[in-house]
């Protein structure tokens, strides 16, 4: 069963999601929402057959239209998605998917009532590599989960003209976060549970102030795993995460962004002196479309989601506090 489907935004990321779900026949983006489209975006949606609207209210009156797909500026998510729910809509909506735990707990809350399920843009939890992972810490394989560790930055938001929304400390703060970062503190919420206690610390190193191109988070989880993720907006791409437990450790190292089609690979160590290349290589796979595939399946009662409401509300209450912690200088911030 095909699922109609509205991306509103065509921006970047707007554009790459149509051409992802061009390939498949379970989701059709029949149209969009963009109050002003590059003149690219206008030429995509002759090329893929969709009509763009240039108010949010229309889609919402419109219901040949079953799906939000929201990659919209960060501060709109929420409203956004509230009022998609109340129209009836399943939405899809990109990370961060708000500003405040508070303001997710809302759209969670929206989405319970509609009888709908949210969708969140965090492709990384379908890449081949990273659901190895999943499995491998599972398993038992490397013992009990101790500590975690990720970076990944890339400097390809650089070539952004400064007033762009992605450089923006009221719609993206902590740099490369909310670009990035998310991804891996979602995989640290699915990994390690519920997380009591953020710190954090921003810069400027190369950016012109206000802006920031650098973060590092720490968060503690009530199992008592530690985690620590940090990244650049200046250096060109460079992605690693990396599992502890008590018996070994598992690394995941990317060769670059989602988009680009490139391979990532695992590496897995359980004694002294001793490392195994799992499955070495592992294919750039869209996980963009597995997604939100996954997404319109479960909302059409075929299948389930992989990602929780808890993990949708604990990872963005650790955005918040991050952001929190930044502001007071590194200071803890309990959850």
């Amino acid at each position: 069963m095909t699922m109609n489907v509205a991306v509103c935004g065509l921006g970047w990321w707007g554009k790459q999601i149509v051409n992802s779900l061009a390939k498949t026949d379970k989701v059709k983006v029949v149209a969009a929402f963009d109050p002003a489209p590059p003149a690219d975006a206008i030429a995509l949606a002759k090329e893929k057959g969709f009509k763009i609207e240039s108010t949010y209210e229309a889609l919402l009156k419109d219901k040949t239209i079953a799906g939000l797909i929201l990659t919209t500026p960060n501060a709109f998510h929420e409203q956004q998605t509230v009022d998609g729910f109340a129209a009836g809509k399943a939405v899809f909506c990109e990370k961060p998917l708000t500003m405040t735990g508070a303001g997710a707990a809302r759209m969670v809350a929206a989405a319970e009532k509609a009888g709908k399920i949210l969708g969140i843009g965090h492709e990384r939890r379908y890449e081949p590599a990273f659901e190895e992972l999943f499995k491998i810490v599972a398993d038992g394989r490397i013992g009990r989960l101790l500590s975690i560790e990720a970076n990944v930055s890339h400097n390809q938001f650089q070539a952004l003209p400064n007033d762009n929304w992605r450089k923006d400390p009221k719609m993206s703060p902590a740099g490369l976060y909310t670009g990035t970062g998310i991804h891996m503190t979602d995989i640290f919420c699915a990994l390690a549970g519920t997380p009591v206690e953020v710190r954090a610390e921003t810069d400027t190193l190369v950016f012109d102030k206000p802006m920031e191109d650098y973060a590092r988070v720490k968060v503690l989880f009530k199992s008592g795993v530690h985690a620590m993720f940090s990244c650049l907006s200046c250096t060109p791409f460079y992605g690693r995460f990396t599992a502890f437990g008590e018996k070994g450790w598992v690394e995941i190292i990317s060769e670059a962004n989602v988009d680009w089609n490139r391979p990532t690979h695992l590496i897995v160590s359980t004694a002294p002196a001793e490392r195994t290349m799992t499955t070495s290589t592992f294919k750039a796979e869209d996980t963009v479309t597995a997604n939100v595939v996954a997404w319109a399946e479960a909302n059409q009662g075929r299948g389930t989601y992989r990602f929780t409401p808890a993990h949708l509300v604990d990872n963005t209450r650790i955005f918040e506090s991050l952001v929190q912690s930044a502001a007071k200088g590194g200071t803890p911030i309990k959850l």
